[in-house]
């Protein structure tokens, strides 16, 4: 195949060679443009987990169960409220069967057998629509915005990947860009960092 249909990166657009594409995926993901659907793959895993995550049998999440969750990984209650609040009212909504207003769901639970609703904009795409995992989006996440190659994303790392994703005029998706991420950091980081396996982590607890 001709070299010039491989060019990722041109000077003259100088975005391409600031945020350069992940290479050579295929020798540990094959295809890693396909979404995969049960697990969060990566170049370092690419089959996932070896464990099975614990699922909510009548896939449903309610509010307490968040508030619960935060409280056991270390939030304090009144960041926990927060989350909690700012989660199942962006999220309960889209994920309803029924689209009459909250009305149908006065208690803002969130049912996983259509949280695909839930995806926003101004995100990474490491989800799709459906919600499968589509690995060579997540790691898109550290050659773009991992700078130093530390293997992870620093907070100033985090602010540059939210503000280069906004799409025009979507608020919604830019604000909850920024709640999200800064519970990961705020949950996940150490020594300033988010280790890229914590962050494929987050992704992981899906499947």
């Amino acid at each position: 195949m001709d070299d010039n249909y491989l060019i990722t990166s041109i000077p003259e657009v100088k975005v391409t060679t600031e945020r350069p594409v992940p290479l050579d995926l295929e020798e540990s993901l094959g295809n890693a443009g396909l979404p995969r659907a049960t697990i969060a793959a990566s170049r370092e895993k690419p089959h996932g987990s070896d464990r099975r995550q614990p699922i909510h049998r009548d896939r449903v999440i309610r509010p307490f169960d968040t508030l619960k969750g935060l409280r056991k990984l270390g939030f304090n209650f009144i960041l926990a409220l927060f989350f909690t609040f700012a989660i199942h009212s962006g999220f309960a909504y889209p994920s309803q069967e029924s689209w009459i207003p909250i009305l149908c769901n006065p208690f803002f639970k969130i049912y996983t057998d259509r949280i695909h609703k839930c995806k926003h904009g101004n995100d990474t795409e490491t989800l799709d629509t459906e919600g499968r995992f589509v690995p060579e989006k997540f790691e898109e996440i550290l050659t773009k915005f991992d700078r130093e190659g530390k293997g992870g994303l620093s907070f100033s790392d985090i602010v540059r990947m939210i503000n280069v994703n906004y799409n025009i005029f979507d608020f919604f998706g830019y604000y909850s860009s920024w709640i999200e991420w800064i519970g990961v950091y705020l949950l996940c980081a150490e020594n300033g960092v988010v280790d890229k396996e914590k962050i494929r982590g987050i992704y992981d607890v899906l499947y």
